[in-house]
């Protein structure tokens, strides 16, 4: 995809998203320095490189169409499983589950809601 093409894309992307959540405001909540959430991870002390894996991820999947399929943020996944945002709706449920959850919640052991979370 050129450039001219994937500029328009996102652009559509941000302007349909106006409404709800989106990637940039979903990551800072989860990663930002002084955000709701602030996650870090080992070699990461203020979830710079978290924050830039989250955008990517999310701004990637909802440029691919697709299905949720058997994706259900709200379920509790184990920290052991590993879930990918494949599309644009399992991106945009996860937007929406990050949102709604408070940060005590995202947080809990044995599991996590809202996967991925990094």
């Amino acid at each position: 995809m050129n450039k001219i093409w994937m500029s328009i894309a996102l652009g559509m992307i941000t302007f349909a998203s106006a409404c709800g959540p989106d990637c940039q405001t979903t990551c800072e909540k989860l990663y930002a320095q002084g955000g709701e959430c602030e996650f870090t991870s080992a070699g990461d002390q203020f979830g710079e490189k978290n924050f830039s894996r989250c955008t990517e991820t999310c701004e990637s999947a909802l440029l691919t169409p697709g299905a949720a399929g058997d994706y259900n943020p709200q379920e509790k996944t184990p920290s052991s499983q590993s879930i990918e945002l494949e599309n644009d709706q399992q991106a945009a449920l996860w937007m929406d589950c990050v949102q709604e959850k408070s940060c005590e919640l995202l947080k809990t052991s044995g599991g996590r809601f809202c996967a991925p979370i990094w």
